[in-house]
């Protein structure tokens, strides 16, 4: 009996166990993701020998930082501009969310800002693709350039 007492007590002590606390340690992790809220705009393109509606523009929207924002999209003129010349417009944006899709109707141009009301959530914190559109009302009589510039902004 004394012999398994004995060998009881050095393998309590071969495999670490004792009467004294254990030690314990932690880590602690943490990350940072920036603040992005705002629009990237490629391949601008406008065909002035079409009546048809026509992508003028690819935008890629992305906001993590608000809850329900909006994009804005202002035009500085209102119309197509060549000197004197003018051709009216309507525009529009469609974004392309898998789950909560944006579109507006075709909007008539105009200087003053256009609100269009934006989604929270996990797509817009990524970015969501669309594209800007336009329809012309007439087609050019003048040669030259006719110009628009559109400002969108988020938030």
């Amino acid at each position: 009996m004394r012999k398994i007492a004995i060998l009881a007590v050095a393998a309590a002590a071969t495999l670490g166990l004792s009467s004294h606390a254990a030690f314990a340690d932690s880590v602690s992790v943490s990350g940072n993701v920036p603040a992005v809220c705002g629009v990237t705009i490629t391949n601008p393109a406008l065909n002035l020998g079409t009546l048809s509606l026509q992508r003028i523009a690819d935008l890629n929207v992305q906001c993590n930082n608000k809850t329900n924002p909006n994009l804005t999209v202002k035009a500085t003129n209102g119309a197509l501009v060549n000197g004197p010349n003018t051709i009216a417009y309507t525009w529009g944006v469609d974004l392309q969310g898998p789950i909560n899709a944006v579109q507006t109707p075709q909007v008539n141009g105009s200087t003053s800002p256009y609100n269009i009301g934006l989604f929270s959530g996990a797509e817009l914190g990524t970015g969501v693709p669309g594209h800007m559109t336009m329809k012309l009302a007439s087609l050019p009589w003048a040669a030259g350039t006719y110009s628009e510039t559109f400002t969108l902004t988020v938030g």
